[in-house]
Protein backbone atom coordinates (compact mmCIF):
# COMPACT_ATOMS: atom_id res chain seq x y z
CA UNK A 1 0.00 0.00 0.00
CA UNK A 2 1.42 3.07 -1.14
CA UNK A 3 1.70 5.12 2.42
CA UNK A 4 1.11 8.70 0.83
CA UNK A 5 1.00 10.24 -2.04
CA UNK A 6 1.59 13.43 -2.44
CA UNK A 7 -0.83 16.31 -4.74
CA UNK A 8 1.35 17.47 -7.98
CA UNK A 9 3.02 21.05 -7.40
CA UNK A 10 1.06 22.28 -10.49
CA UNK A 11 -1.27 25.82 -10.45
CA UNK A 12 -3.75 25.89 -13.39
CA UNK A 13 -1.89 24.05 -16.03
CA UNK A 14 -5.47 23.40 -17.75
CA UNK A 15 -8.38 25.29 -19.40
CA UNK A 16 -11.35 22.59 -19.84
CA UNK A 17 -13.17 24.12 -22.18
CA UNK A 18 -15.94 22.10 -23.67
CA UNK A 19 -16.14 21.38 -27.47
CA UNK A 20 -12.80 22.41 -27.61
CA UNK A 21 -10.88 19.80 -29.61
CA UNK A 22 -6.99 20.81 -29.53
CA UNK A 23 -5.35 21.86 -26.71
CA UNK A 24 -2.18 24.39 -26.71
CA UNK A 25 0.42 23.86 -25.36
CA UNK A 26 -0.30 25.57 -22.24
CA UNK A 27 -3.65 24.12 -22.44
CA UNK A 28 -5.61 26.71 -22.06
CA UNK A 29 -7.77 26.73 -25.21
CA UNK A 30 -10.78 29.30 -24.85
CA UNK A 31 -13.97 28.56 -26.16
CA UNK A 32 -16.44 30.20 -28.55
CA UNK A 33 -18.83 31.80 -26.37
CA UNK A 34 -22.77 31.14 -27.05
CA UNK A 35 -24.50 34.47 -27.96
CA UNK A 36 -26.65 35.70 -25.30
CA UNK A 37 -30.61 35.90 -25.92
CA UNK A 38 -32.54 38.42 -24.74
CA UNK A 39 -36.11 38.51 -23.20
CA UNK A 40 -37.34 40.59 -25.88
CA UNK A 41 -37.49 39.86 -29.77
CA UNK A 42 -34.37 41.24 -31.52
CA UNK A 43 -34.57 42.85 -34.37
CA UNK A 44 -33.39 41.67 -37.87
CA UNK A 45 -30.50 43.93 -37.99
CA UNK A 46 -29.71 42.81 -34.46
CA UNK A 47 -29.95 38.85 -35.29
CA UNK A 48 -28.13 39.61 -38.49
CA UNK A 49 -25.21 41.02 -36.38
CA UNK A 50 -24.99 38.24 -34.09
CA UNK A 51 -25.43 36.08 -36.54
CA UNK A 52 -22.09 37.16 -38.04
CA UNK A 53 -20.50 37.43 -35.04
CA UNK A 54 -21.47 33.51 -34.20
CA UNK A 55 -20.25 32.80 -37.43
CA UNK A 56 -16.74 34.39 -37.72
CA UNK A 57 -16.48 32.91 -33.84
CA UNK A 58 -16.73 29.56 -35.16
CA UNK A 59 -13.85 30.46 -38.06
CA UNK A 60 -12.10 31.63 -35.31
CA UNK A 61 -12.32 28.45 -33.56
CA UNK A 62 -11.77 26.80 -36.53
CA UNK A 63 -8.77 28.63 -37.87
CA UNK A 64 -7.09 27.89 -34.17
CA UNK A 65 -7.84 24.37 -34.02
CA UNK A 66 -6.10 24.12 -37.49
CA UNK A 67 -2.92 25.73 -36.54
CA UNK A 68 -3.45 28.77 -39.21
CA UNK A 69 -2.64 31.26 -36.89
CA UNK A 70 -2.30 34.04 -39.20
CA UNK A 71 -5.91 33.68 -39.73
CA UNK A 72 -7.20 33.37 -36.36
CA UNK A 73 -5.26 36.50 -35.57
CA UNK A 74 -6.71 38.19 -37.97
CA UNK A 75 -10.09 37.05 -37.41
CA UNK A 76 -9.65 37.95 -33.69
CA UNK A 77 -8.69 41.08 -34.44
CA UNK A 78 -11.93 41.91 -35.98
CA UNK A 79 -13.62 40.69 -32.80
CA UNK A 80 -11.46 41.96 -30.23
CA UNK A 81 -14.27 43.02 -27.92
CA UNK A 82 -15.60 39.76 -28.31
CA UNK A 83 -14.10 37.84 -24.55
CA UNK A 84 -13.84 34.70 -26.89
CA UNK A 85 -11.47 36.54 -29.42
CA UNK A 86 -10.00 38.32 -26.40
CA UNK A 87 -9.32 34.46 -24.51
CA UNK A 88 -7.86 33.13 -28.26
CA UNK A 89 -5.38 36.31 -28.48
CA UNK A 90 -4.01 35.68 -24.93
CA UNK A 91 -3.43 32.05 -25.57
CA UNK A 92 -1.47 33.23 -28.68
CA UNK A 93 0.61 35.50 -26.83
CA UNK A 94 1.26 33.05 -24.17
CA UNK A 95 2.37 30.09 -26.27
CA UNK A 96 3.78 32.23 -29.04
CA UNK A 97 1.60 30.65 -31.81
CA UNK A 98 2.26 32.96 -34.68
CA UNK A 99 3.44 35.70 -32.86
CA UNK A 100 6.82 36.33 -30.72
CA UNK A 101 5.39 34.73 -27.22
CA UNK A 102 4.68 37.77 -25.02
CA UNK A 103 3.04 36.98 -21.60
CA UNK A 104 1.94 40.85 -20.49
CA UNK A 105 -0.22 40.95 -23.93
CA UNK A 106 -1.63 37.28 -22.88
CA UNK A 107 -2.23 38.81 -19.10
CA UNK A 108 -4.08 41.92 -21.10
CA UNK A 109 -5.81 39.98 -23.36
CA UNK A 110 -7.22 37.58 -20.23
CA UNK A 111 -7.60 40.32 -18.66
CA UNK A 112 -10.01 42.30 -21.38
CA UNK A 113 -12.25 38.90 -21.10
CA UNK A 114 -12.16 38.49 -17.37
CA UNK A 115 -13.65 41.50 -16.59
CA UNK A 116 -16.19 41.22 -19.02
CA UNK A 117 -17.40 38.10 -16.44
CA UNK A 118 -16.15 35.57 -19.12
CA UNK A 119 -15.14 32.26 -16.94
CA UNK A 120 -12.57 31.23 -19.01
CA UNK A 121 -10.36 34.90 -19.04
CA UNK A 122 -10.91 34.90 -15.56
CA UNK A 123 -9.15 31.72 -15.33
CA UNK A 124 -6.66 32.42 -17.29
CA UNK A 125 -5.75 35.24 -15.65
CA UNK A 126 -5.67 33.68 -12.59
CA UNK A 127 -3.26 31.42 -13.73
CA UNK A 128 -0.93 34.27 -15.04
CA UNK A 129 -1.36 36.04 -11.51
CA UNK A 130 -0.76 32.06 -10.05
CA UNK A 131 2.51 31.81 -12.06
CA UNK A 132 3.78 35.23 -12.11
CA UNK A 133 3.67 35.19 -16.18
CA UNK A 134 3.06 38.83 -17.73
CA UNK A 135 2.06 40.26 -13.99
CA UNK A 136 3.81 39.86 -10.52
CA UNK A 137 3.01 36.62 -9.51
CA UNK A 138 0.51 37.16 -6.54
CA UNK A 139 -1.34 34.34 -4.78
CA UNK A 140 -4.40 36.09 -3.45
CA UNK A 141 -5.34 37.63 -6.60
CA UNK A 142 -4.73 34.14 -8.35
CA UNK A 143 -7.42 33.04 -5.60
CA UNK A 144 -9.65 36.16 -6.41
CA UNK A 145 -10.33 35.61 -10.19
CA UNK A 146 -10.00 31.66 -9.68
CA UNK A 147 -12.90 31.68 -7.74
CA UNK A 148 -14.96 34.00 -9.92
CA UNK A 149 -14.23 31.30 -12.67
CA UNK A 150 -15.15 28.13 -10.44
CA UNK A 151 -18.68 29.96 -9.40
CA UNK A 152 -19.29 29.80 -12.83
CA UNK A 153 -18.98 26.21 -13.17
CA UNK A 154 -15.01 26.21 -14.91
CA UNK A 155 -14.21 22.79 -14.08
CA UNK A 156 -9.97 23.87 -14.33
CA UNK A 157 -10.92 27.30 -12.18
CA UNK A 158 -12.42 25.02 -9.73
CA UNK A 159 -9.48 22.56 -9.49
CA UNK A 160 -6.71 25.44 -9.48
CA UNK A 161 -8.55 26.69 -6.69
CA UNK A 162 -8.65 23.33 -4.79
CA UNK A 163 -4.72 23.62 -4.84
CA UNK A 164 -4.42 27.09 -3.58
CA UNK A 165 -6.34 25.60 -0.86
CA UNK A 166 -4.04 22.90 -0.32
CA UNK A 167 -1.40 24.72 -0.34
CA UNK A 168 -2.16 27.67 1.60
CA UNK A 169 -1.27 30.08 -1.36
CA UNK A 170 -3.38 33.33 -1.56
CA UNK A 171 -6.12 31.47 0.91
CA UNK A 172 -5.40 30.39 4.19
CA UNK A 173 -4.85 26.24 4.13
CA UNK A 174 -8.15 24.47 4.19
CA UNK A 175 -8.14 20.86 3.06
CA UNK A 176 -11.85 20.49 3.49
CA UNK A 177 -12.44 23.64 0.89
CA UNK A 178 -9.52 21.82 -1.34
CA UNK A 179 -11.30 18.59 -1.34
CA UNK A 180 -14.82 20.48 -1.84
CA UNK A 181 -13.56 22.33 -4.80
CA UNK A 182 -11.58 19.09 -5.92
CA UNK A 183 -15.22 17.55 -5.91
CA UNK A 184 -17.05 19.71 -7.88
CA UNK A 185 -14.11 19.48 -10.65
CA UNK A 186 -13.83 16.01 -10.46
CA UNK A 187 -17.54 15.38 -10.90
CA UNK A 188 -17.41 17.58 -14.32
CA UNK A 189 -14.74 14.71 -15.05
CA UNK A 190 -11.63 16.87 -15.10
CA UNK A 191 -8.51 14.13 -14.82
CA UNK A 192 -6.13 16.09 -12.67
CA UNK A 193 -8.90 16.96 -10.00
CA UNK A 194 -10.19 13.37 -10.36
CA UNK A 195 -6.80 12.15 -9.03
CA UNK A 196 -6.10 14.82 -6.72
CA UNK A 197 -9.01 14.44 -4.71
CA UNK A 198 -8.26 10.78 -4.92
CA UNK A 199 -5.10 12.00 -3.32
CA UNK A 200 -6.80 14.05 -0.48
CA UNK A 201 -9.14 10.43 0.56
CA UNK A 202 -5.64 8.53 0.39
CA UNK A 203 -3.95 10.87 2.67
CA UNK A 204 -7.80 11.59 4.84
CA UNK A 205 -6.61 15.68 4.25
CA UNK A 206 -10.11 17.29 4.29
CA UNK A 207 -12.01 13.76 4.33
CA UNK A 208 -12.48 10.77 6.22
CA UNK A 209 -9.75 8.75 4.75
CA UNK A 210 -11.26 6.44 2.42
CA UNK A 211 -9.05 3.83 0.16
CA UNK A 212 -11.61 2.39 -1.74
CA UNK A 213 -12.67 6.37 -2.40
CA UNK A 214 -9.51 6.50 -3.08
CA UNK A 215 -9.12 4.11 -6.04
CA UNK A 216 -12.03 4.99 -7.14
CA UNK A 217 -10.92 8.55 -8.09
CA UNK A 218 -7.94 7.55 -9.24
CA UNK A 219 -9.18 4.80 -11.86
CA UNK A 220 -11.33 7.63 -13.07
CA UNK A 221 -8.38 9.69 -13.72
CA UNK A 222 -6.51 6.52 -15.08
CA UNK A 223 -8.72 6.17 -17.34
CA UNK A 224 -8.57 9.45 -18.95
CA UNK A 225 -5.08 8.33 -19.35
CA UNK A 226 -3.53 10.40 -16.25
CA UNK A 227 0.06 8.65 -15.59
CA UNK A 228 0.39 9.73 -11.98
CA UNK A 229 -3.36 8.00 -11.68
CA UNK A 230 -1.73 5.06 -13.46
CA UNK A 231 1.08 5.22 -11.46
CA UNK A 232 -0.62 5.24 -8.27
CA UNK A 233 -2.97 2.23 -9.07
CA UNK A 234 0.19 0.22 -10.22
CA UNK A 235 1.55 0.71 -6.77
CA UNK A 236 -1.57 0.48 -4.41
CA UNK A 237 -1.87 -2.80 -7.04
CA UNK A 238 -5.06 -1.55 -8.29
CA UNK A 239 -4.27 -1.72 -12.50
Amino acid sequence: MVKNVVLKLVLAVGLVIAGASTVSAQGLVPPPKKEQTKPSKPSTANQRGKTSSSGKVKDLKEAFNKGDYKKCFELANQLKEHAAAQNYLAIMYADGLGMAQDYAEAARWFRKAAEQGDETGQCGLGRMYATGQGVAQDYAEAARWYRKSAEQGNAAAQWSLGLLYTYGEGVAQDYAEAARWFRKSAEQGHADAQYDLGVIYHNGQGVAQDYAEAVRWFRKSAEQGNADAIKVLKDMGEW
